[in-house]
Protein backbone atom coordinates (compact mmCIF):
# COMPACT_ATOMS: atom_id res chain seq x y z
CA UNK A 1 0.00 0.00 0.00
CA UNK A 2 1.80 3.01 -1.27
CA UNK A 3 1.71 6.55 0.69
CA UNK A 4 3.71 9.58 -0.29
CA UNK A 5 6.18 8.74 2.55
CA UNK A 6 6.13 5.73 3.04
CA UNK A 7 5.16 1.89 2.60
CA UNK A 8 2.79 -0.19 4.91
CA UNK A 9 2.17 -4.05 4.19
CA UNK A 10 1.02 -6.89 6.39
CA UNK A 11 2.99 -9.89 6.72
CA UNK A 12 2.96 -13.72 7.74
CA UNK A 13 4.74 -15.09 10.63
CA UNK A 14 6.95 -15.86 8.39
CA UNK A 15 7.29 -12.43 7.18
CA UNK A 16 6.13 -12.98 4.08
CA UNK A 17 3.21 -10.50 2.42
CA UNK A 18 -0.22 -11.53 2.95
CA UNK A 19 -2.98 -10.63 0.84
CA UNK A 20 -6.13 -9.04 1.07
CA UNK A 21 -8.51 -11.06 3.34
CA UNK A 22 -5.73 -12.67 5.56
CA UNK A 23 -4.32 -11.69 9.32
CA UNK A 24 -0.83 -10.77 9.98
CA UNK A 25 1.07 -7.71 11.32
CA UNK A 26 1.19 -4.30 10.33
CA UNK A 27 5.03 -3.65 9.13
CA UNK A 28 5.73 0.04 7.48
CA UNK A 29 9.12 1.35 5.90
CA UNK A 30 9.77 4.79 5.27
CA UNK A 31 12.51 6.96 5.02
CA UNK A 32 12.71 8.64 8.38
CA UNK A 33 12.04 5.19 10.29
CA UNK A 34 14.23 4.59 13.12
CA UNK A 35 16.96 2.77 12.64
CA UNK A 36 17.25 0.65 15.81
CA UNK A 37 17.29 1.27 19.74
CA UNK A 38 20.66 2.36 21.46
CA UNK A 39 21.99 0.00 23.69
CA UNK A 40 22.16 -3.09 22.00
CA UNK A 41 18.86 -3.64 21.84
CA UNK A 42 17.66 -5.88 19.29
CA UNK A 43 16.24 -3.75 16.17
CA UNK A 44 12.42 -4.37 15.36
CA UNK A 45 13.56 -3.95 11.89
CA UNK A 46 13.09 -6.51 9.44
CA UNK A 47 14.89 -6.09 5.74
CA UNK A 48 14.21 -2.79 6.34
CA UNK A 49 10.83 -3.09 7.75
CA UNK A 50 9.71 -1.95 11.18
CA UNK A 51 7.28 -4.98 12.50
CA UNK A 52 4.73 -3.09 14.77
CA UNK A 53 3.68 -5.88 16.66
CA UNK A 54 0.06 -4.73 15.72
CA UNK A 55 -1.84 -7.06 13.76
CA UNK A 56 -4.26 -6.43 11.06
CA UNK A 57 -6.27 -7.05 7.74
CA UNK A 58 -5.96 -5.11 4.60
CA UNK A 59 -9.18 -4.59 2.39
CA UNK A 60 -9.67 -5.42 -1.16
CA UNK A 61 -9.37 -1.27 -1.59
CA UNK A 62 -5.93 -0.96 0.66
CA UNK A 63 -7.76 -0.19 3.82
CA UNK A 64 -6.17 -1.31 7.08
CA UNK A 65 -8.49 -3.09 9.63
CA UNK A 66 -6.96 -3.14 13.42
CA UNK A 67 -7.50 -6.53 15.09
CA UNK A 68 -5.60 -6.55 18.10
CA UNK A 69 -2.35 -4.35 19.59
CA UNK A 70 0.86 -6.02 20.41
CA UNK A 71 3.17 -5.59 22.83
CA UNK A 72 5.01 -2.07 23.84
CA UNK A 73 7.94 -1.45 22.58
CA UNK A 74 9.39 0.35 25.08
CA UNK A 75 9.00 -0.03 29.60
CA UNK A 76 7.70 3.81 30.42
CA UNK A 77 7.16 2.28 34.41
Amino acid sequence: MPSPTGEVRIVGEDGAALGPGEVGEICVRTPRVMKGYAGGIESPLRDGWLATGDMAIQTLDDNLVVMGMGEPLANYE
